[in-house]
């Protein structure tokens, strides 16, 4: 298909480049002893990009018929803005493990056997438990005019864990994605850390209402790097806020075996590992060709790209730099406050880093111990001035999703009813 796509874009256009992706899933739900939901999904795609007379066009489809796919994005190029892109060449790529043979040989009956193994170090009396998995694998193949023509195979595994507690209905939720299939090790810990929850939130709480620190465990610091992230996304230059020493974060594509990892990025660009923050200096960031071109600066390897949406900057692997605390100093410092095990959404965080975000798990903590759960909590302040007031860096980091981040305890946001 790729070839046929370029042999068709090569006489009409000054150069164009295509996407394809095949993917083919495995969904599998339980809940309690029982499977609940199955299913095998198949889905492949081709995007198309040219380039004519200066401008930039795309199209995109999930059907074998091609024949118009470059019609439409000489169409697109007609309508569009100027845009002096150059493709890459063809350049040796690093090798990275994006593929797993034993993950990709996952059946639903063998996924199903990962989920009771995982289920079954959960399930007591009282109550209910549910384990969401997937198995992924796939092919992404990227080619060009300029005589690039590279690709991987990728393989996942994900699994989201959930226990409800039936007296007094609170939720405990995990969740682990790996491109190899998990060991017994990180089952363990993930059920380690469902238990923990439920340790923590055995009776209800009060949120405080002093003004204070804040300890915000790894799920909910991958929140409050979204305006972060956005920042150094799409810039020509490094924003001009200070971040606090302790914050240094890296990407990282050529990770073995992570799902954000892949040696050449969806403009056909190869990847290097590089610094984003720097002891709270913030860099340059992520740049795609588009972006870069309108810029006048180089791709940085990072582009991500849909069968049918615009190419945009993203990141791979982000590796948050741990301190020297351990939890417990963490919460032996936070003293009398809140600990925030989650948020409900990143929707209430402004691009500046304003934020209202309601807590989905938090906990009240009180002479430096955990003493339950806390309802209806909203932090509110702005992310940026948060990461700057950072009084701890736990010593100990856990992946949530692509992120491995540690936890932090930061100054700078208050604590109101919902």
């Amino acid at each position: 298909m790729i070839a046929r796509i370029l042999e068709l874009a090569a006489p009409r256009a000054a150069a164009a480049d295509v996407r394809t992706t095949a993917d083919q899933t495995l969904v599998l739900t339980l809940t309690d002893d029982a499977v609940t939901s199955a299913a095998s999904l198949s889905e492949q795609g081709a995007s198309v990009r040219v380039v004519n007379d200066g401008r930039v066009g795309r199209a995109g489809t999930t059907d074998q018929d091609i024949e118009s796919l470059v019609d439409r994005a000489l169409v697109s190029a007609a309508a569009s803005d100027p845009l002096p892109m150059l493709l890459p060449g063809a350049s040796p790529l690093p090798p990275v493990a994006t593929h797993d043979a034993e993950a990709a040989a996952l059946d639903l009956e063998t996924l199903a056997d990962l989920g009771w193994r995982l289920s079954g170090r959960l399930r007591r009396d009282g109550r209910r438990v549910m384990v969401h998995l997937e198995r992924s694998v796939g092919r992404v193949h990227i080619a060009n005019t300029r005589g690039l023509d590279a690709g991987y195979d990728a393989s996942l595994v994900a699994m989201e864990l959930s226990v409800l507690r039936t007296a007094d209905g609170v939720v405990a939720t995990t969740q682990l994605s790996s491109v190899s299939v998990p060991g017994d090790e990180a089952l363990a810990e993930l059920a380690a850390d469902i238990e923990r929850q439920l340790e923590w939130a055995h009776s209800g709480a009060m949120a405080p209402t002093a003004p204070g620190p804040v300890l915000l465990m790894p799920a909910a610091v991958r929140g409050l790097l979204v305006p972060v992230l956005d920042a150094l996304g799409l810039r020509g230059e490094p924003p001009a806020m200070r971040l606090h020493p302790s914050i240094s974060l890296r990407d990282d594509p050529w990770l073995a075996l992570r799902p954000g990892s892949r040696a050449i990025d969806d403009d056909g660009v190869t990847t290097w590992p590089q610094t984003l923050i720097a002891e709270g200096v913030m860099g340059h960031g992520a740049i795609d060709l588009e972006s870069g071109a309108a810029m006048q600066r180089p791709a940085t390897g990072h582009c991500r790209r849909t069968t049918f949406g615009r190419p945009h900057a993203g990141f791979s692997n982000l590796l948050l730099a741990p301190g020297e605390a351990s939890l417990a100093d963490l919460i032996g410092a936070l003293g009398d406050g809140l600990l925030v095990e989650r948020i409900a959404c990143t929707w209430g965080i402004g691009r500046a880093g304003a934020l209202h975000l309601p807590v989905a798990l938090g906990y009240r903590v009180r002479g430096g111990e955990v003493r339950g759960r806390i309802e209806g909590a909203v932090l509110a302040g702005n992310a940026f001035d948060a990461l700057s007031k950072v009084g701890a860096v736990c010593q100990d980091r856990t992946w949530v999703g692509s992120a491995f981040l540690p936890a932090l305890l930061v100054g700078g946001l208050s604590v109101a009813g919902d």
